[in-house]
């Protein structure tokens, strides 16, 4: 089964790019423009996705997201989590993504395409083998 990936960003054009390199390497693409949003596709989905979550957005940022998912935990936190930011602080960064339970990779802005690519591939790996299904969400 081909690796799902929800983008979430508020910037439509990021959103964009981001599906662009993904789809041209097999990943089916969703997209959400905020936290809350992603959140209710999150709890909605049958299958483990990948999320590369904006860190800094209108609403709940990518810090409550991962937040609300670590305090819920179930589906939510079988997801894989990757925070992009601006922001080059990595030690505010790598902080955010250690308050919580969750594994989150970090990436910053500009986005690459070999980080991005290494990053999913390795969270669509995590969720693969944390699901116990035979490979279900791969």
């Amino acid at each position: 089964m081909t690796t799902r990936v929800l983008v979430v960003d508020d910037d439509a054009d990021v959103r964009r790019l981001l599906r662009v390199m993904l789809e041209a390497d097999g990943y089916a693409v969703a997209e959400a423009p905020g936290g809350a949003e992603a959140l209710d596709i999150l709890r909605q989905s049958a299958d483990r996705l990948v999320v590369l979550l904006d860190h800094l957005m209108p609403g709940l940022t990518g810090a409550d997201v991962l937040e609300r998912a670590a305090a819920e935990g179930g589906q939510l936190a079988a997801h894989g989590y990757i925070l992009i930011s601006a922001d080059d602080n990595r030690a505010a960064l790598d902080l955010v993504a250690d308050l919580t339970s969750l594994s989150v990779a970090i990436l910053t802005k500009p986005i690459n395409r070999a980080p991005l690519a290494r990053l999913v591939r390795r969270a669509a790996e995590t969720v693969g083998a944390a699901a116990g299904d035979g490979g279900h969400g791969q």
